[in-house]
């Protein structure tokens, strides 16, 4: 627990003593793996400048099954929205590879691997992978639907809260690693 407060924990001397922690932003990337699931982190990755225009659109459909409803995050590779799953009458997490990396075969490949190692995994702190395609099939970048988790991204609380305090980043990490 002590190495992860301090991978999560910056200190900070006030003037008279003590301690403040804030989390640190290389956090972020290892809170996602810590949690295996995909979170609202386009707060962080647009103020680090990593947010990229979107590549698709609020209610295209996916696979004539997957109604995108609402975008949740973007990165250098790819998009996550949620989505309506038509056939189950679900919400879940659509993650789209970008176009430019559906043509680079090192890319997809590790796309395939990602989803067929994350469909192996079950544990609660994981997410279910529902279903996956490469691209082949259709005239569509490779996708991988998931198990949607709702949640206030991390993001969003350092933006509202600031600073947090240890005893608060000490509760986030037991969230984390239960």
């Amino acid at each position: 627990t002590r190495v992860l407060l301090a991978l999560l924990c910056q200190r900070h001397r006030p003037r008279r003593g003590g301690h403040r922690c804030q989390v640190h932003p290389a956090a972020f990337g290892f809170r996602d793996h810590l949690l295996g699931k995909h979170q609202d982190v386009a707060i962080h990755q647009e103020q680090a400048g990593l947010l990229h225009s979107r590549q698709n659109d609020a209610g295209q459909v996916i696979a004539g099954r997957y109604d995108l409803t609402r975008f949740v995050a973007g990165g250098a590779m790819g998009e996550v929205w949620e989505a309506l799953d038509e056939r189950m009458d679900r919400i879940v997490a659509v993650k789209i590879l970008r176009p430019e990396y559906a043509r680079d075969p090192v890319a997809v490949e590790r796309f395939r691997t990602e989803a067929r190692l994350a469909a192996r995994l079950a544990h609660p702190g994981i997410v279910q992978v529902h279903d996956v395609d490469d691209g082949d099939s259709r005239d569509e970048p490779p996708w991988m639907v998931q198990e949607f988790v709702p949640g206030r991204p991390l993001s969003e609380l350092l933006a509202t809260s600031g600073v947090l305090d240890p005893v608060r980043v000490a509760g986030l990490i037991a969230q984390a690693a239960a």
